[in-house]
């Protein structure tokens, strides 16, 4: 059976009551319905429900406004989950010398986020200052830190975090790449591009040009030139990346129907500039 968040309403506040798994009660902000609903979708994804109270509240805001489709919040909901699950991931790969990290990863997994975010912090100082050694667990910090900050919508400490992993572990492609989506999400494009292309560059390395983690950065630096209206560049990107996806995931795979969908924009874009001309 699946788990379903305990709510209060109250007929003139728009705040709720939720247990928390612990015999704790969380506090709910904004429209309970919406929240409700959104910390449900969470705990399904198998997030801790206290953990999933505290992310959405960061999301009240925006998953409360009023031209944001159903689809559109989903898609914020989805994108916090999938930070979730790497962060669990980045978390159990790190050795057990880690200690820190490990007992963040036995805080995260017990909902306690911002307990965490503490000892990640407390295991990067202690890394910091033993940097012959402890360089490369000092970046797996601060990037996990920085995934931390993304989940919880705090954009600009997320992006710092992201160039302090950047900066320890310089040929880390998953770095680079995800430091170029967030300059993506804060509008600093050509900012993005940079970062997408030294992935790239990284990992064309390690892959032949058909792997699908090159379709990945293809894919990403066909969004960037969209966002810059540099729609026959986007194109070009967007078809490369849809070919390598459509051979390697299938038909059906939901990235091939994300960059077919990005390609056809793309190509509705260039259309309606040139039939102004």
């Amino acid at each position: 059976m699946k788990k379903q968040v305990l709510m209060f309403l109250f007929v003139f506040l728009f705040v709720g009551i939720v247990s928390a798994g612990d015999n704790t009660k969380v506090t709910v902000k904004g429209d309970n319905n919406t929240t409700i609903t959104y910390v449900n979708k969470l705990v399904e994804q198998n997030i801790p429900e206290k953990t999933a109270v505290y992310l959405v509240n960061n999301l009240t805001e925006q998953l409360q406004k009023k031209d944001q489709t159903i689809a559109e919040k989903d898609a914020q909901i989805h994108e916090i989950a999938k930070k979730y699950e790497d962060l669990q991931k980045q978390l159990s790969e790190r050795p057990d010398t880690d200690t820190l990290a490990k007992e963040a990863k036995a805080k995260l997994d017990s909902g306690d986020l911002p307990e965490a975010e503490r000892l990640l912090k407390l295991s990067m100082e202690n890394n910091l200052k033993d940097m012959d050694k402890k360089r490369k667990s000092a970046a797996s910090d601060a990037f996990s830190l920085a995934t931390i900050k993304d989940m919880e919508i705090k954009y600009q400490e997320a992006l710092s975090y992201y160039e302090k992993a950047v900066e320890l572990d310089p040929q880390n492609a998953l770095y680079l790449n995800d430091a170029g989506l967030m300059y993506d999400t804060l509008g600093q494009y050509n900012k993005a591009i940079d970062y997408y292309e030294q992935a790239l560059k990284i990992d064309r390395q390690n892959f032949d040009d058909n792997h699908p983690q090159i379709a990945i950065y293809l894919n990403n630096l066909g969004g960037a030139y969209y966002d810059l209206g540099q729609y026959e560049k986007a194109i070009t990107l967007f078809k490369k990346s849809l070919g390598i996806r459509e051979e390697k995931l299938g038909e059906n795979h939901p990235y091939v129907k994300i960059t077919r969908a990005s390609l056809k924009r793309a190509e509705e874009k260039l259309a309606a500039n040139s039939g102004t001309k």
